[in-house]
């Protein structure tokens, strides 16, 4: 119990990390291939092993690193769709990400759509990838918010640093 004081501790304030509470969804486990497609709430993070405790319903705790987790984010913005141009300015809820797609729930239905087409809430968190500054790839930042002349997020990064970032590096 006093461990997981600690780590809850050490939470709240990092932009490299997901908050206490956050709604993820598991995808892409093989040791436990039954908890993919579940969601689950964070409850805690070892900074030993680099997992989020989490709790779902009906199990005991489980341990899952952040390549198997994605952020659950309410009031994502749907723009430049052109086949369903009909929810374009709509805000849906991200479930999931897979296939270079975003999952999104939105009047009740699904929606696949790329990153370029989901604009993220500022404080969503992060995982960059496919930058060609290699050394930044899988790292975690915050949404500071969305430039829109330019298309890119500004994220914060650990140590103060900020980036600018093309929707389809920066997945939540």
């Amino acid at each position: 119990q006093q461990q997981q004081q600690q780590q809850q501790q050490q939470q709240p304030s990092r932009v490299d990390q997901l908050p206490l509470g956050t709604l993820v969804t598991v995808s892409g486990l093989v040791s436990k291939p039954e908890l993919n497609g579940q969601q689950a709430q964070v409850v805690g993070f070892d900074p030993s092993t680099k997992r989020y405790t989490l709790e779902l319903e009906d199990m005991p705790p489980v341990a899952v690193k952040i390549n198997n987790l994605h952020q659950v984010v309410k009031n994502a913005v749907l723009q430049g769709l052109s086949t369903r141009a009909d929810l374009n300015g709509k805000a849906g809820t991200v479930l999931n990400f897979s296939d270079g797609r975003y999952q999104v729930m939105v009047n009740g239905s699904i929606v696949m759509a790329k990153p370029a087409n989901v604009q993220l809430p500022p404080g969503t968190r992060v995982v960059l990838r496919d930058l060609s500054a290699a050394e930044h790839n899988g790292k975690m930042g915050k949404v500071a918010r969305f430039d829109s002349t330019k298309g890119r997020y500004v994220v914060d990064l650990a140590g103060g640093q900020k980036m600018s970032l093309k929707p389809e590096n920066a997945i939540a």
